[in-house]
């Protein structure tokens, strides 16, 4: 079953430029694949870190906690803009 493509993807196109566009990406599965799973390692790693309690010895923990939230749920949107090639 094919996946919806997020409309991030074709929003700038025109119309009649969405179509070759989506098989252009869905063609290039490995390539997202590979991103994919660069970045849930990333999130992974963040996962970590977050439960080192090492971190607490540093009196700046809760900013870098925050940038750790931050950049956890940017990776999480770029991995939502490549859900069309799962299933």
């Amino acid at each position: 079953m094919k996946r919806n493509l997020s409309t991030q993807w074709t929003k700038h196109l025109d119309v009649d430029k969405k179509e070759s566009f989506e098989k252009l990406l869905r063609t290039n599965v490995q390539v997202f694949t590979v991103l994919r799973s660069i970045q849930q390692s990333e999130i992974d790693d963040i996962g970590r870190r977050e439960s080192s309690i090492q971190d607490f010895e540093d009196g700046n923990w809760a900013n870098k906690q925050a940038y750790r939230n931050g950049y956890k749920a940017a990776l999480n949107d770029q991995l939502r803009l490549t859900d069309f090639i799962e299933g």
